[in-house]
C-alpha cells in the first residue's frame, strides 16, 4: 500500500496552483503551495491547512538521502545535511502553524480543511470515497526530496525462520495466510495485491467500479510502488528503530535542533552496534 499525496483539485483550481505531479519537490513546490492554499479566519482562526501531515517521517528521511547504517551495517550515518534541512524545514511549517500537529488527518483532508494530505497510503481509497463524496480529490507521486522520491515501506508480510526444522511445508503454510489476509485486507482497506505485487483483472475492476480512479490514477498509484524502499535490516532493528523514530519526531514536530539530535542518535546506534550481541 503505498504513500501518495492526496490532493483537493477544488483547492488548486481556486487557487490559480497547477495540479501536483511527480516533479514537485518538498522544499521548492510545497512551500509555495501551502502559502497560497493556507486560509485563516478575521480571528487568526486557521479555516484550511495546505498541507495535513501524518507521522511518517521515514519517507522524509529517506527522500533527503537518509541512510540510517553504513554499507557494512557497521556504523551509524544519521548525521546528513540534507536530512536536517528537510527536517527543520518542515518542522518550520508547524512552528509557523502553516501545518498542524500530526494525526489521522484523513478526516481532516475529508472536510475540505486540508488541500493535500501526506504520507497517505492506498488504504485511504475506501475511506475518501465515503467521506469525501463532496471533494474531487486525487493524488500524485509524493514530493521529491534531495534525493529524488523515496517511499518507506508499508508492508505487512510473513516470514519463516532460519532455523525452521520444516521450510518446505512452512513456504506452503506461508502462502496460504499471505493470500487470505491479502485478500481480506484488499478488500477491507482497497490494499493493492496480496502476493508479489500482483495487480489484475479483478483489482483494476474494483479500483475503477469502487474507488471511482482514472487510468492515469491506477497507473500512478502503481508507479509508486517503484519507489518504496526498505528503511535499514539489521539484527538489531528492535534496538534501534525507537532511536531512529524518536530524533526524526523531536526534530520535526518538536523543534529540537537537527544536526546535535542526528549526532547523540548516531552516537547511541553506534553503541549498540559496538556491543555484544
Amino acid at each position: 500500500s503505498p504513500y501518495l499525496l492526496f490532493y483537493n483539485r477544488q483547492h488548486f483550481a481556486q487557487a490559480g496552483l497547477p495540479e501536483p505531479d511527480a516533479s514537485w519537490t518538498w522544499l521548492e513546490d510545497v512551500p509555495d503551495a501551502l502559502l497560497k492554499l493556507h486560509q485563516v479566519g478575521d480571528d487568526g482562526t486557521v479555516l484550511r491547512y495546505g498541507l495535513v501531515l501524518e507521522n511518517r517521517l521515514w519517507s522524509l528521511f529517506l527522500s533527503a538521502g537518509g541512510e540510517v547504517l553504513d554499507e557494512t551495517s557497521t556504523r551509524s550515518t544519521l548525521v546528513n545535511p540534507n536530512v536536517a534541512d528537510l527536517l527543520e524545514e518542515v518542522h518550520r511549517w508547524r512552528r509557523e502553524n502553516l501545518i498542524p500537529n500530526h494525526a489521522n488527518h484523513r478526516p481532516t483532508f475529508a472536510s475540505g480543511r486540508g488541500s493535500m494530505h501526506a504520507y497517505m497510503g492506498t488504504f485511504a481509497f475506501p475511506y475518501y470515497v465515503e467521506h469525501a463524496a463532496n471533494i474531487d480529490w486525487s493524488f500524485s507521486l509524493p514530493p521529491r526530496g534531495p534525493a529524488g522520491i523515496a517511499i518507506d515501506e508499508n508492508v505487512n508480510g510473513w516470514g519463516i525462520s532460519l532455523y525452521s526444522q520444516h521450510p518446505d511445508e512452512a513456504w506452503i503454510v506461508l502462502k496460504a495466510l499471505a493470500n487470505v489476509t491479502g485478500d481480506i485486507t484488499m478488500a477491507a482497506l482497497g490494499h493493492f495485491s496480496p502476493v508479489i505485487g500482483k495487480t489484475d483483472s479483478a483489482t483494476i475492476a474494483y479500483l475503477e467500479g469502487e474507488i471511482g480512479l482514472t487510468q492515469r490514477e491506477i497507473e500512478t498509484a502503481l508507479e509508486a510502488i517503484n519507489y518504496v524502499r526498505p528503511r535499514f535490516r539489521h539484527a538489531k532493528a528492535d534496538e534501534i528503530t525507537p532511536i531512529v523514530e524518536s530524533t526524526l519526531s523531536q526534530i520535526v514536530w518538536g523543534g529540537r535542533p537537527a544536526i546535535p539530535m542526528l549526532t547523540n542518535a548516531s552516537e547511541r546506534i553506534d553503541a549498540i552496534l559496538r556491543s555484544n550481541p
